[in-house]
């Protein structure tokens, strides 16, 4: 159901969002979409002996997660950017997403995710020998190019959906640490509402200012 519901987001903010530099951000909702329906795979397929469509599912949706959003965030803000010095650091960013995304791919290559319920989330296990000191320097990496674009953006709107995403971060980090994957993503899911607001809010300031006035 939530899949579907981002599903129709995406496609509506990609209708309203025409240019070319904006359609990478306006995809977002269709990118959380395409993890929540592989959650929901996961949920269906929970029980009973593990298949190659729980596999794929569980794969798709760390994809999603640990591959596709760190690259994905700040590359499609930097395509959104007019100021030059911001432009840079988000340039940045997107090359740490990058290498922090084929790191996540080795990672998911090389070990065997599995999924587990824990209380009403899914929980990912990875059957790897990482210790909890490198979990938490992957979890402060991670928070570069997810997070801090959007504190660097000056994209309309673009603070607020931060602190949405960091205030989702910790509430899911509080309440559900051991299933932080599946309850952080399903947060942010649902801010891709704020997404198409900001899109929104954006093609209205383009076409007040003109076509070829920069955003400050």
């Amino acid at each position: 159901m939530l899949a579907g519901a981002l599903g129709g987001l995406g496609i509506t903010a990609l209708a309203r969002n025409t240019s070319p530099a904006h359609r990478m951000f306006a995809a977002i909702p269709l990118v959380f979409a395409v993890q929540q329906a592989s959650e929901g795979v996961v949920w269906l397929t929970m029980r009973g002996p593990e298949t190659f469509v729980r596999q794929f599912s569980i794969r798709m949706f760390l994809i999603v997660a640990l591959t596709i959003w760190p690259l994905w965030l700040p590359f499609s803000l930097f395509l959104l950017e007019r100021n030059p010095v911001r432009q840079k650091i988000l340039r940045f960013m997107a090359y740490f997403g990058l290498v922090l995304a084929m790191y996540s791919t080795w990672f998911l290559i090389r070990w065997h995710p599995t999924a587990r319920v824990a209380g009403h989330s899914v929980q990912y296990q990875y059957g790897s020998d990482a210790t909890y000191a490198t979990g938490m320097f992957y979890m402060a990496a991670y928070v570069i190019p997810t997070m801090l674009p959007l504190f660097v953006s000056t994209m309309k709107l673009a603070r607020p959906i931060a602190f949405a995403f960091v205030g989702s971060f910790a509430v899911a980090f509080m309440v559900q640490r051991q299933a932080l994957t599946s309850v952080w993503c399903f947060f942010a899911a649902l801010l891709s509402l704020l997404v198409l607001v900001s899109l929104q809010q954006e093609k209205s300031l383009r076409l007040s200012v003109g076509p070829t006035s920069a955003v400050s």
